[in-house]
């Protein structure tokens, strides 16, 4: 016997049934000679099963084993007694209890066969006894592919009423080492009727809580399920996808190339080092040459924090009137990404025809857990850089630099670099 949480509700599983008896037994010595008789001396709980799809005044007994620990069950319910199935039916379901397990449930016409309430440890051992259970009955079998389907599919049509909870006490289990005396159960009636009575009322406001409670556990559920699903099917929804935000290539040239044509290359007796342009700002360094003023540095910029033979300024660019719309832009999926050979061939030959100095490394494809699920992005990350660029690409025109990089999906460019040569710096997007 196997103790499971369904709907915020302990059910126990794998119970021994027997065949119906004439007359339900309130005698514990006649159901304990009634266990071991089709079990063993270890089942000491029962539950108590009465047909619907039948018409007959008939019941069974189900039978487990506490282990001795009787208050593990006390709250337990039988699970098989309480699922809304048809009179025929057989399924098998995997769950977590927190190890997984497999339940292989079986009833044919309203009845539950010995082993239609079984537990294995195992995949193999509950398809096989699926398997048996289905060439006895000529039932088809229903199978659950993963524990999160199975635990929502029993969710679903695991129901009890208030009067399964609080008139037939449906499913409930009993201990087999407590005395059902007649004034026991007189007792025991006079209490339920009474707490019947009080707690009528606050039933009646409590349904439409439950209702709800019941109803939001079983949406969270599907939706977990769904977002497991995705994470499996759909990796690329759960990492960002830069370069669709990312300006063309054509645009970075627009909003650099006239900021840096019109910049001085001294000023003050300080001579221009080096710029770089992100496409937000110019960011310069200034370097001092003999003579320079100290007092006025060129730019209105600041000396280095190290070394003040440098000083640094920056100047913010406008931003564009109107960008061009990228081919793999938002709207887009990965699918219009090139495969990782392809993308360094392409940036290869552009190298080769513009007689540019290539640099290109690929990092390892990112990573991430979410809800304990390992998902990896489905595209690589490239780190590229185009050295010694010739003054004559450095132009916004078709058939330029930037017009042939425009043209690569997935690339992004991240600076425009300036330190005696030219230098284009970026990243780039593949797929595996």
């Amino acid at each position: 016997m196997q103790r499971i949480i369904l709907n915020n509700r302990p059910w126990a599983i794998g119970l021994l049934w027997t065949p119906p008896l004439h007359h339900f037994a309130v005698n514990r010595k006649v159901l304990l000679e009634h266990a071991l008789e089709h079990g063993g001396p270890e089942l000491d709980v029962m539950a108590r099963y009465h047909p619907t799809h039948v018409g007959t005044p008939k019941g069974q007994e189900g039978f487990g084993a506490s282990g001795g620990i009787w208050k593990d069950w006390r709250k337990a319910r039988s699970l098989a007694t309480c699922l809304d199935v048809p009179a025929s039916f057989l399924g098998v379901f995997p769950l977590v209890t927190p190890e997984p397990i497999w339940w292989v449930h079986c009833r044919m016409d309203g009845f539950f066969p010995k082993k239609g309430d079984q537990v294995f440890g195992s995949e193999a051992a509950a398809l096989e006894a699926c398997a048996l259970l289905e060439r006895v009955s000529g039932i088809a079998p229903v199978r659950l592919d993963s524990a999160e389907a199975g635990a929502a599919w029993l969710s679903e049509r695991c129901r009890l009423s208030t009067a399964d909870l609080w008139v037939r006490d449906r499913g409930r289990l009993l201990n087999l080492h407590q005395t059902f005396s007649g004034t026991a159960l007189l007792r025991a009636a006079v209490v339920l009727g009474v707490t019947v009575c009080i707690a009528g009322t606050a039933i009646g406001l409590n349904h439409h809580i439950r209702r709800a409670e019941y109803e939001a556990a079983r949406q969270a559920q599907l939706a977990k399920i769904q977002r497991q699903k995705d994470l499996r099917e759909r990796p690329e929804s759960f990492f960002d996808m830069a370069w669709q935000a990312a300006p063309s290539a054509t645009d970075t040239a627009r909003q650099c190339l006239p900021a840096l044509m019109d910049l001085p290359l001294a000023s003050n007796g300080w001579d221009l080092g080096k710029v770089v342009c992100s496409g937000r700002e110019l960011a310069l360094e200034w370097r001092h040459e003999a003579g320079g003023d100290f007092i006025h540095l060129p730019d209105n910029g600041r000396l280095d924090a190290k070394n003040s033979k440098l000083a640094h300024s920056t100047r913010p660019l406008p931003p564009l009137a109107q960008r061009a719309k990228r081919p793999d832009g938002p709207g887009t999926d990965h699918n219009m990404l090139v495969r990782q050979d392809a993308a360094s061939g392409l940036l290869s030959q552009i190298a080769q025809d513009t007689g540019t100095k290539l640099e290109l490394r690929f990092a390892a494809q990112a990573r991430k857990t979410i809800d304990k699920v390992a998902v990896t992005a489905p595209w690589h990350v490239g780190s590229w850089s185009l050295g010694e660029v010739p003054d004559l690409l450095m132009g916004e025109g078709e058939g330029g630099l930037f017009a042939m990089l425009a043209e690569v999906p997935g690339l992004t460019i991240e600076s425009i670099d300036y330190d005696g040569s030219w230098s284009v710096k970026g990243k780039i997007y593949a797929v595996h």
